[in-house]
């Protein structure tokens, strides 16, 4: 299990903070990365970077001179973690220690607990023995407490106990406790709380969602604590108290612990408390009442006392330039937050008539006209990179999140595949900075591949805090093809279909058929249409290429059955960039169907090569003989369908980037 560690700095005892980074220092094999969110002044960061360097500790460390608060700071910590690969997080207070062995015994507990939860260790007070926290409990007055604070540290080594909440000073969070958390309820820590209360109210949470919280009797955490049980007299987080303690019954609402009654009349007392014998936390209480309608209003708890991401407020979401609904990619995003995130999705399609100039103002004028009852995120659609501005502007009018779905480009499409302008032309330069202000102009920037993210960074200059990549991934028929056998045959069936784009090369596959040993021992059966399958007719019958079988495009349920019936299926064999940054519809359909697939040498590839294994082959796109190197091989030992699981382990990893781009969308939108 790979895990990370998160600690949110602000205001910090600088001394304390030093004995946390030695101890950290001495449980560094422990643990994969540490990370670290530093609010403050330059000193702050300064002598943050010194305690590091002192204790020798790596860190990736995001800097800041505004306060984020505890739950916004770790929320954008454990996301960083979790797409960065992690499969759990320890949140850490900056005062908390591990002692070492004590971070490795942890996760064998959770992982032989097996559960999908949350998970705390035993923690000890730092200077006695004595307990910190075993956990939360509630009393009937909706007040919560560390359980057993102040009492022996007396454990039994290797229980787990069911209990109401668990610190915030040590929590241990996996990856699918957080993926579900964030994706039922829109976030993980609360980012009403700014500080103090927020790990009682997502005990609550995540219990309705189905999350427990675990207490691991363990030894070696401890924490050194200053702010304690009962004690009142310090302002901040005696204000903070009063604020929080109204933020937990306008969010939680009936889930909020307690006798309904008796907390009542407590919530009666703290009023009255705050207006005359404890003035200095009214500021508090003013605070929660501010922001009360939001808070109810955001709030995932229904009136039954149900959690969903379609609670008090739906998130949403307007998707501009949409040119047909029925297309896989903002057909799949569109179910994605509509199923998952409860979204509400207002769709604005493109205009069908010729002119971008007139496409344009209709675009603005039905994108006002589904806006003017408000949004939390607009979406341009693929395919519309040219109409970024009118996107900015409509998503600036609506104060809503802006994402551009760049998915393909101006430049790379006309200039790179199609060769219809020369590349030092003024219309490729215009081309480029269409595609530019398309790449800069999103809140977040959506693409297919890792690798076109890294594209986008590299020649656009879009931040990398701002991209996620979607998968393209392959319909559900492409599973059930898997489960086909193909009977025995003379000859080995190529199975090409598309759009005959340059970005598919069939020139190439052509090129290299004519190169294997025996030609007449390949079928290929080339299916689609498109503007280049004319010259591709014409040259095979010119320069009689045997055994190719041209189809007309058919429908999607067809599709499934002829690629059940091929030996192998050809991806794409372009030699521009944007063909060696792209997984095409047709390689994800062709692996989760268990064929083999071909396809060119691809950075991109990467993501998917140790899921699919042998059954993805690539070959050099300046060279044809690699190709048919390949197919003399595969007539040789034709290859075998693999009915096995592939397709499911393709959904997963498409799951976990959706639930990536989820989890952000959700911080983002409730900013």
């Amino acid at each position: 299990m790979t895990v990370d560690i998160s600690i949110v700095v602000f205001r910090p005892d600088f001394e304390e903070l030093g004995r946390t980074f030695q101890a950290i220092a001495a449980v560094r094999t422990e643990f994969d990365r540490l990370r670290l969110l530093v609010s403050g002044d330059s000193e702050v960061h300064r002598r943050t970077r010194e305690l590091l360097a002192e204790a020798g500790v790596d860190a990736v460390v995001s800097e800041r001179f505004d306060n984020l608060g505890f739950s916004t700071g770790h929320n954008r910590l454990l996301a960083e973690s979790f797409r960065a690969g992690a499969d759990a997080c320890l949140v850490l207070n900056p005062d908390a220690r591990i002692e070492p062995g004590a971070l490795t015994a942890l996760v064998a507990a959770v992982s032989s607990d097996g559960a999908e939860g949350l998970y705390g260790p035993a923690l000890r007070r730092a200077d006695t023995a004595k307990v910190d926290s075993l956990g939360i409990e509630w009393t009937r007055d909706a007040r919560h407490f560390d359980r057993a604070m102040g009492e022996p540290f007396l454990i039994t080594p290797g229980r787990i106990d069911d209990v109401e909440g668990l610190t915030g000073a040590c929590l241990f969070v996996t990856r699918s406790a957080h993926e579900r958390i964030v994706r039922r309820s829109g976030w993980f820590f609360d980012d009403a709380f700014l500080a103090y209360r927020e790990d009682a109210e997502l005990g609550v949470r995540a219990r309705a969602l189905g999350v427990p919280s675990r207490l691991v009797h363990i030894e070696g955490f401890s924490h050194v604590r200053a702010v304690r049980g009962y004690q009142r007299g310090r302002v901040l987080p005696d204000l903070l108290g009063v604020r929080n303690r109204f933020l937990l019954k306008y969010r939680l609402g009936v889930l909020r612990p307690g006798s309904r009654v008796i907390s009542a009349v407590r919530d009666l007392a703290v009023i009255g408390a705050v207006h005359t014998i404890e003035r200095r936390s009214k500021p508090g209480w003013d605070s929660a009442r501010r922001i009360r309608r939001f808070v109810r209003g955001t709030s995932t708890v229904l009136p039954g006392g149900a959690v969903s991401a379609s609670g008090g407020a739906p998130l949403k979401v307007v998707y501009l330039g949409v040119e047909s609904l029925d297309y896989p990619r903002n057909a799949r995003i569109r179910d994605y937050l509509e199923r998952e995130l409860g979204a509400r999705v207002s769709v604005v399609p493109i205009d069908k008539n010729p002119g971008a100039l007139r496409k344009a103002r209709v675009l603005l004028r039905d994108g006002r006209a589904a806006l003017r009852g408000g949004a939390d995120v607009l979406i341009l659609a693929e395919f519309q990179n040219k109409y970024a501005l009118v996107a900015r502007y409509l998503a600036w009018r609506a104060r809503a999140l802006l994402i551009t779905d760049w998915f393909v480009g101006l430049h790379e499409t006309r200039v790179g595949d199609w060769k219809l302008h020369a590349p030092t032309s003024m219309r490729a330069r215009l081309l480029d900075l269409t595609d530019r202000i398309a790449a800069r102009a999103g809140d977040l920037v959506i693409t297919d591949t890792d690798a076109r993210a890294n594209d986008l960074t590299e020649r656009y200059g879009t931040p990398e805090s701002s991209l996620l990549t979607l998968p393209v991934g392959a319909p559900g028929w492409a599973g059930a093809a898997s489960a086909r056998e193909v009977a025995s045959r003379p000859r080995l069936k190529v199975l090409y279909y598309g759009g005959y784009l340059p970005l598919h090369g069939v020139d190439y596959v052509l090129d290299a058929v004519k190169l294997v040993d025996s030609a007449e021992r390949v079928e290929v059966v080339l299916l689609g249409a498109g503007q280049l399958r004319d010259g591709i007719e014409r040259r095979v019958a010119q320069e009689r290429i045997p055994n190719v079988t041209f189809l007309d495009p058919v429908p999607e349920e067809s599709l499934a059955g002829l690629i059940a019936d091929a030996d192998v299926v050809l991806g794409v064999f372009g030699r521009s960039r944007k063909a060696e940054t792209v997984i095409a519809n047709k390689v994800w359909q062709g692996l989760a169907s268990g064929k083999t697939v071909v396809t060119r040498t691809s950075p991109a590839l990467d993501e998917i090569s140790a899921i699919v294994g042998d059954l993805l082959v690539t070959v050099d796109p300046e060279d044809p003989a690699s190709l048919a190197a390949f197919l003399n091989d595969a007539m040789r030992r034709p290859p075998t369908p693999t009915a096995g699981n592939v397709a499911e382990r393709l959904e997963e990893y498409v799951r976990k980037r959706y639930v990536e781009f989820g989890t952000r969308l959700s911080e983002e939108a409730r900013k």
